[in-house]
């Protein structure tokens, strides 16, 4: 183990000289542990590695200096705002802090977070010699023996890789320019310029295959306030890493932001928590299918915004923005039967941003059986997507969370339809599973498909099954669909074969400007929300209480929350687990709650003249016909019901606190609205048995 004490210090000594030094050193007593934690300064542009590193006068400089030394619990490694590293190794971490004395890494000074990068000029590219002319104004180089750069910087500014050599150097169907391409067979680079790159740029940059920061098998680290930018395969890479926190750091420009995953079969990343952290892509590329017809993602250069691979548990992703990453912003997976699998971690407070990319999804979630499961993701915004969510493996759980904007991408030929649904349920392969997952209490929004779609592919043994989906609003779903017989729906069931035995309850649908009965496609039958209701047992579906009524947001365009009148207040089902929405407002916790992210309170976007719904009574209830509404108020009062279709079936007008009505009506779910002086002063639910 390397001298944690300066140099200068070689005895615990009594003199004062000794005392003098010791000052400048933070100390604290720990039991089996260094008496004292040191601060270790790093400056690119002040520093030198022959310097004892121990203040801000006498900073270490650079990045293998950090990784060779060995830390012990408590210390801190502090980087010089402003300052900027780019180098050929990883800031690699092996050691481990302690439960109270975790190893910091940090910055120092003032300005901008200091900067670690492994966006790096190519190797040989600045010499003319090493390009030659491939065809006009398309050149080459030998490069990396089968290692593409990634992603390319010309000048600083990025450019887009085409899928094949054949569009180097034309324009795309979305208006892009293709710039370069790497051939893996003979390692090659190829690259558009007017005349040798070496004398046209003044730096041709890519992405290092080192990364730029790693903890492996290590404990207590805290990472705090610092801009990890490139990579060729992750910029952060976590491999078995525990009870530590990454928090406050932009982290992008690679192919992946984090990968967290296991070192091997026996031993997880577990307790690690993610927060407040920018993940911007850096990827503004819009693209449409190659010529190849194999577009997408994966040969564009930019994947994941955080990976979660073979064992990763009880993790914390919270209060993080993802912008525009090319597969998926969070993908945890494991088909791997020899690891323990995705499991136990929670994702929630996150923005996901689609961001000017043509391919990407906010989630997704797969696995083999019990190797991807308990997983759950709420309260977060995902917003401008072009790939649908995946939510599989097993016993996950997604809930209050709002979907808005999902399109489907330019850059995938979907043969039977677009991919601009927000969450498909699906078996993807051999030995993958799809069943018992929970979809609650989320908000499906301007979808161009069907909000959720059931099934599975390639004829696979397991099916998505046992799945359930309440208390959840869908509006204007499937309003530019690929396949024109698909135009209106939020759910689409595709054959009884491939999903069956899930469950619908409570959730409120409605698309503004389609047919009622377009609103379901039913194993290939389009059918309104009443008409679907009434499958309730069919291929073991639980299909009951759907209702089909505008859902009456505050704002259709930023403000969900629910209006006093909306259908969806007292409509949802108790649901075990639920306790606070998507504001942290407490869900009511009697015998009814409501649809959506929101609980309504009369206190959200409600003007003060509104009574809350607890100021209206009806009894008995349930009702078996003939009820009274009980209003505190003594003026003409106008009382209108209506169906779960939205239909009114009555009105009356009467003076006086008690309203007693008698209507035939069948056994079913009914809603009300109480008005007084052209306002309205209560909704409620009519239950008829």
């Amino acid at each position: 183990m390397k001298d944690k004490i300066p140099k200068n210090i070689t005895t615990y000594s009594t003199s004062v000289s000794v005392l003098i030094q010791c000052i400048s050193i933070s100390f604290f007593l720990l039991v089996g542990q260094q008496i004292f934690s040191i601060n270790y300064f790093v400056s690119s542009s002040m520093g030198n590695n022959s310097n004892n590193g121990t203040s801000p006068s006498t900073p270490w400089q650079t990045i293998s200096k950090v990784s060779n030394f060995n830390f012990l619990p408590g210390d801190s490694i502090l980087f010089k705002k402003g300052d900027v590293w780019k180098g050929t190794n990883a800031l690699f971490f092996t050691e481990s802090g302690s439960a109270g004395s975790p190893i910091v890494i940090s910055s120092y000074g003032t300005g901008a977070k200091p900067i670690l990068s492994d966006i790096l000029p190519l190797t040989g590219s600045t010499l003319t010699a090493n390009w030659t002319s491939y065809s006009t104004n398309i050149w080459k180089m030998k490069y990396l023996p089968g290692t593409s750069p990634n992603r390319l910087w010309l000048n600083g500014t990025e450019v887009l890789v085409s899928v094949i050599l054949a569009d180097v150097g034309t324009t795309n169907s979305q208006g892009t320019f293709e710039k370069w391409f790497y051939n893996a067979v003979d390692s090659m680079l190829y690259l558009h310029s007017i005349g040798n790159p070496a004398t046209t740029y003044t730096a041709i940059e890519g992405n290092n295959p080192a990364g730029v920061f790693a903890l492996y098998g290590s404990a207590y680290f805290i990472v705090d306030g610092l801009d990890f930018r490139g990579g060729r395969w992750a910029t952060i890479y976590l491999g078995a890493a525990s009870y530590s926190t990454i928090k406050n750091c932009n982290i992008g420009f690679g192919l992946t932001g984090i990968t967290v995953t296991s070192s091997n079969s026996l031993t997880a990343t577990h307790h690690f928590t993610i927060e407040n952290n920018t993940f911007d892509s850096g990827f503004n590329f819009l693209y449409g299918m190659s010529s190849a017809l194999t577009d997408g993602a994966l040969n564009r250069g930019n994947e994941d915004g955080i990976t979660m691979s073979f064992a990763v548990n009880n993790c914390i992703i919270r209060n993080n923005t993802f912008k525009g990453w090319g597969h998926a912003e969070i993908n945890g997976y494991c088909k791997d039967n020899a690891f323990s699998g995705i499991h136990d971690n929670k994702i929630y407070s996150n923005t996901f941003t689609g961001n000017n990319n043509s391919y990407n999804r906010a989630i997704g979630l797969d696995g083999f059986e019990g190797k991807n499961f308990n997983n759950e993701f709420y309260y977060n915004l995902i917003k401008d997507h072009k790939v649908r969510s995946q939510v599989n493996g097993n016993n996950n759980w997604v809930h209050h969370n709002i979907f808005d904007g999902q399109t489907t991408s330019p850059a995938r030929n979907f043969a039977t339809d677009g991919c601009g649904q927000a969450i498909e349920m699906s078996v993807y392969g051999l030995g993958l599973v799809s069943h018992d997952n929970k979809i609650d209490n989320n908000l499906f929004i301007n979808t161009t498909e069907a909000a959720l779609v059931f099934r599975s592919y390639g004829g696979y043994p397991d099916k998505s099954t046992n799945h359930l989906i309440r208390n959840n609003i869908f509006y204007n779903t499937g309003y530019k669909t690929a396949l024109a017989a698909d135009s209106g729906l939020a759910i689409k069931l595709t054959t009884t074969v491939e999903a069956f035995n899930n469950t619908f309850q409570n959730n409120c649908i409605y698309n503004p400007g389609k047919p009622l009965t377009s609103a379901i496609k039913y194993y290939g039958t389009l059918q309104s929300v009443a008409q679907f209701n009434s499958q309730n047992g069919n291929v073991g579906n639980t299909i009951t209480n759907n209702i089909q009524m505008d859902p009456l947001f505050i704002n259709y365009i930023n403000d969900f929350h629910l209006q006093v009148t909306s259908p969806c207040i007292d409509s949802g089902i108790v649901i075990s687990g639920l306790t606070n929405d998507l504001d942290g407002n407490p869900i009511f916790s009697g015998i009814t709650s409501d649809i959506g992210p929101y609980e309504f309170t009369s206190g959200v976007g409600i003007t003060n003249y509104f009574l809350s719904k607890q100021q209206l009574l009806v009894y008995p209830n349930p009702s078996n016909g003939q009820f009274t509404i009980e209003v505190q108020k003594t003026e003409n009062t106008l009382v209108e019901i209506y169906n779960m279709l939205g239909e009114k079936i009555f009105e009356n007008q009467s003076y006086g606190s008690k309203i007693k009505i008698n209507l035939t009506m069948g056994s079913g779910i009914y809603f009300y609205k109480v008005i007084t002086q052209q306002k309205i002063i209560g909704n409620g639910k009519i239950v008829i048995q």
